[in-house]
């Protein structure tokens, strides 16, 4: 007599899987658990901007364009001096933002000189900041400016500083006398201006 031994029952092949890898020393979880970031070549997270490098910050700086003003972030120095801004605004924008129809009035016209110069800035450790005031002197070549161009040179400096914590500005002329500010309204004064006395030029 011929003895036929019964068939074995099929592994199931999920089974048959699990088992080879856990023969090959491979972690089996009990459930699904999310991929670390970057675990499939080729998937990429959404990119962030990356934080300012340690020693610079990001400030608003403001430029000209179509008439009015317009701010655009840049990197400057932390801490950030009066000096460091009013420097930005003499560099001007970069080649894209010019393409884009920005430009500054920082620069005198025919020798690309400052336009504008620090006189003294209030320090930050000792002014609060609704108070801290610079001092702004204009280059001779001001007085020959459109009045248009004034208005933005002004407004270009003291929005500018004020994103930079000098919320009030003096502005002496070229002998050191204080300027009579024209204001977008159509009036002047005299003493210090603040952002928001150029707040109607901002695009």
């Amino acid at each position: 007599m011929i003895w036929r031994s019964s068939p074995r029952p099929a592994l199931p092949g999920t089974v048959l899987v699990a088992l080879l890898l856990t023969a090959c020393g491979v972690q089996i979880q009990d459930s699904a658990a999310p991929l670390p970031s970057g675990a499939i070549p080729g998937l990429v997270g959404t990119p962030q901007p990356a934080p300012p490098a340690e020693g610079v910050t990001r400030k608003g700086l403001w430029f000209a364009k179509e008439g009015g003003l317009v701010q655009v972030a840049v990197t400057l120095p932390q801490p950030t001096t009066a000096e460091d801004v009013l420097a930005a605004l003499v560099n001007g924008p970069t080649q894209a933002q010019i393409t884009s129809g920005m430009r500054t009035i920082a620069k005198e016209p025919l020798t690309l000189e400052p336009m504008i110069s620090l006189v003294s800035s209030d320090s930050p450790d000792l002014s609060s900041a609704s108070s801290r005031t610079a001092r702004v002197a204009v280059g001779p070549s001001f007085a020959s400016l459109p009045a248009a161009d004034q208005l933005l040179l002004l407004g270009q400096v003291v929005l500018s500083l004020g994103d930079a914590g000098w919320k009030q500005v003096e502005f002496l002329d070229a002998s050191g006398l204080q300027l009579s500010v024209p204001l977008p309204n159509g009036t002047s004064l005299v003493g210090v201006a603040e952002p928001k006395d150029f707040a109607s030029l901002v695009l």
